[in-house]
């Protein structure tokens, strides 16, 4: 239907093999809006939720009632007590009209109730479908990161991104000489740096996903360069 269409255009997928950065990428993007908001650059307030902890049982009250996604994202932060994700949950139960949010769903693929992978896909598709079409002039904005192919097609008209990691050796070395030599100025962090790069350098990460992973690589750098 055209409302369903409309919606999927609120919907950003970004896909990408393990280790291409889609959650670093993703948890960077809520930094940075939280630091905007901080600021008070704009409005749109990041939420993050992780597809790992999503339950099919979330998506209905005690009564079997079907919830809104508001009362979704107030259940799956609301057993975090008086933290931080305790309060933003109390914030929320009054004020989810008043404010704009970009609501990021990592790891679509990861769903952990693989008996309804499918179910609970769709569950959630018809819950951010419903709250776009009822904001009332809000802004409602979503990120799905998934592997790719494992958002099961669920939304076909919604934008996508696909990140490729670094599969190669090769690939790698020349992303890192590379991103070296136009972001290091001095010679002393260059070397410092590239000998960190190094593909037998148990500093970087015990992980191959992190050595695949351009934007972490990307993130290092810059970081040990102002160091």
């Amino acid at each position: 239907d055209s409302g369903g269409d409309e919606a999927d255009q609120s919907i950003l997928i970004l896909k990408g093999e393990p280790g291409a950065g889609k959650s670093i990428l993703t948890q960077e993007i809520h930094a940075s809006l939280v630091e905007g908001i901080k600021k008070e650059r704009h409005s749109l307030i990041p939420l993050v939720l992780f597809a790992s902890d999503f339950r099919l049982s979330d998506f209905a009250s005690q009564e079997g009632r079907i919830i809104t996604l508001r009362e979704f994202v107030i259940k799956s932060l609301i057993g975090f007590g008086q933290t931080e994700l305790g309060q933003l949950a109390n914030f929320l139960s009054t004020n989810w009209s008043k404010f704009d949010f970009l609501i990021i769903v990592d790891g679509l693929d990861e769903i952990a109730q693989r008996s309804a992978y499918s179910e609970i896909q769709s569950e959630l598709k018809k819950l951010i479908h419903a709250d776009i079409l009822t904001s009332g002039g809000r802004v409602r904005r979503f990120i799905m990161s998934c592997r790719t192919h494992d958002d099961l097609g669920m939304h076909p008209k919604s934008p996508s991104i696909s990140l490729r990691g670094l599969t190669s050796q090769d690939d790698r070395e020349r992303f890192c000489e590379s991103l070296v030599r136009t972001r290091v100025k001095s010679k002393v962090a260059r070397s410092r740096i590239e000998k960190l790069l190094r593909a037998e350098s148990a500093q970087l990460s015990s992980s191959d996903l992190f050595r695949r992973n351009p934007y972490f690589l990307s993130l290092l750098v810059n970081f040990l360069a102002d160091a």
